[in-house]
């Protein structure tokens, strides 16, 4: 979604040279701010995507930990069996 809106941004500034309402070194920094942009959206939808499953991590915890000792048999057991194979 992000690049098609950048690449709709790059064809308005192309539309715009062309029209000579701006030179193509007017036109220049686009790509570059482009990328900028393009990054700095990944960059922020995988925070998201790491908070997401932190926040998940966290609600495990807490059934955990609210659990009685009879719940928590099951777990033991299988570490037991990973430190032993």
């Amino acid at each position: 979604m992000v690049f098609c809106g950048v690449t709709y941004v790059l064809w308005l500034g192309a539309q715009d040279v062309m029209a000579q309402r701006m030179t193509a070194g007017q036109h220049r920094p686009v790509p570059d701010l482009r990328s900028a942009v393009a990054t700095s959206v990944a960059s922020l939808t995988e925070m998201w995507g790491e908070l997401q499953r932190a926040a998940g991590a966290m609600e495990r915890l807490a059934e955990l930990l609210a659990g009685s000792p009879e719940s928590l048999a099951g777990c033991t057991d299988g570490v037991a069996r990973a430190r032993e194979g």
